[in-house]
């Protein structure tokens, strides 16, 4: 089952922050089936995922040349916005100030969107330059290509709908064809054939199960003793960049564009590189200010100075003496901290009638109560409420109603309106800053049960 991330991402679609483009209209174009095949009307270009297909490399001044063409992806043709559509648009530049991209990272990026390795959620917009007017890619979303092969099948976003079985094949996941409406479920992701190492496998496979995983995949068909059912082969595996904190890896954090290729060292390695296979210091089995097995002396400097002075705790066990001995070697080991007090829980909201409450319950019950004691020495009538709404912030104001159903694309939602719209928003708040579109539609089903 998927959890809400965007730490993160994001993982989950990305936690991206997005910008609204000018002139947007509140119903987003919805492409036309004709039985089970997807029409080729491309989706309008101010929510779309793009790559990058070739640099320019005309030999004029830029902003007229030097910049990029970019296409649909699953789409023949892409909306050009001055120039009508073509099979891919020029652009003078991404911007990716909404990505949030680390400086160090910025440069790479670019690099490898420009080889056709990053996928770009975003908008075409136009752009007053000095002396001309050019379309840019204005990106709200990226994901960067783990393997660096070629994306030569379509392109999903998958993602783990919660459904269990005990026989195969089981629809545990459901695809949805990026820049269509198309979702079908399926009883299989297959990551191997892409030629991703088992650390590359492991972190999309924390991506599928956290926030939904992007890949460039063929379909194949399974069968079991349920019957008949399709799969995915990816070819490529796509892993969110900007606006999460990074892979955790051993005592280091990896950036945007590397994986996780040795915990033990803490080494990352850029996504089709090479890894560092290198055997390090091994890691304390248990904290020195703790009871428990004998420990490594190599394992810490402070574990070092005690077995020093005294063998037995690496030989034999790290008893209370050796508890005792850290304390007075190893500053880490000082007198704990007094826990905090428990906060104190007022009997009621502060938003109903009933029994007076402590005023040192709450900020909130704290403010009526100093404004009007009646709320804490008898009670806390309609009197106390109507201060409430007043004095907290409008802590008791009704929440405002969603402008349409969480399982129907539309204008963008709050995320008070509802909790199914906060969820969705938690986990891509695409859905509550830009426009509720096909992807926010699927995660409210995955959430909420559409």
């Amino acid at each position: 089952m998927r959890h809400p991330y965007f730490v993160a991402l994001v993982v989950a679609l990305a936690a991206a922050a997005c910008s609204v483009p000018s002139g947007r209209q509140d119903e987003a174009p919805e492409r036309e089936r004709d039985g089970s095949e997807a029409t080729e009307t491309p989706r309008a270009a101010d929510d779309a995922f793009f790559l990058v297909t070739r640099p320019d490399y005309r030999k004029c001044m830029w902003p007229l040349c030097g910049g990029v063409y970019v296409a649909q992806v699953n789409q023949a043709q892409t909306d050009c916005v001055q120039e009508g559509s073509a099979a891919d648009c020029y652009v003078a530049e991404i911007d990716w100030s909404a990505v949030g991209l680390a400086p160090t990272e910025l440069g790479d990026v670019k690099a490898q969107a420009a080889q056709g390795h990053v996928l770009v959620r975003g908008t075409m917009e136009n752009h007053a330059y000095p002396s001309h007017e050019l379309p840019v890619l204005v990106a709200t979303g990226a994901w960067h290509g783990m393997t660096l092969n070629p994306p030569t099948a379509d392109f999903y976003y998958v993602v783990d709908n919660g459904i269990t079985c005990i026989t195969f094949p089981c629809p545990s996941l459901t695809e949805l064809r990026l820049n269509t409406s198309d979702t079908q479920q399926i009883a299989g992701l297959d990551l191997a054939v892409s030629g991703a190492g088992q650390p590359q496998i492991a972190a999309a496979q924390s991506e599928l199960a956290m926030e939904g995983l992007m890949v460039s995949a063929n379909h194949q068909a399974v069968s079991g003793p349920a019957g008949e059912g399709q799969a995915l082969v990816a070819v490529e595996l796509y892993t969110r960049l900007g606006n999460h904190p990074g892979e955790a890896c051993g005592s280091n954090v990896c950036s945007a564009t590397e994986f996780c290729c040795n915990p033990s060292c803490g080494i990352c390695a850029p996504h089709g590189g090479a890894c560092i296979e290198i055997a390090c210091a091994p890691q304390c089995a248990h904290d020195e200010c703790a009871v428990g097995q004998a420990l490594s002396a190599n394992c810490s400097p402070c574990a070092d100075q005690v077995c020093a002075t005294d063998p037995y705790c690496c030989n034999t066990s790290w008893d209370q003496l050796c508890v005792t001995e850290a304390a007075e070697l190893c500053p880490k080991c000082g007198a704990e901290p007094e826990p905090e007090p428990e906060p104190e829980h007022c009997a009621h909201g502060e938003c109903e009638t009933g029994d007076k409450l402590d005023g040192g319950c709450s900020e909130c019950a704290t403010k009526v109560c100093t404004a009007d004691s009646y709320c804490c020495d008898t009670a806390w009538d309609a009197l106390c409420v109507k201060e409430a709404g007043q004095l907290c912030d409008d802590l008791c104001a009704e929440p405002e109603a969603c402008v349409h159903g969480e399982c129907s694309s539309g204008p963008k939602l709050t995320p008070t309106c509802s909790s199914c719209a906060g969820s969705v928003c938690g986990a891509d708040p695409y859905c509550c800053d830009t426009y509720w579109d096909g992807i926010c539609v699927q995660q409210a089903g995955q959430l909420c049960g559409c």
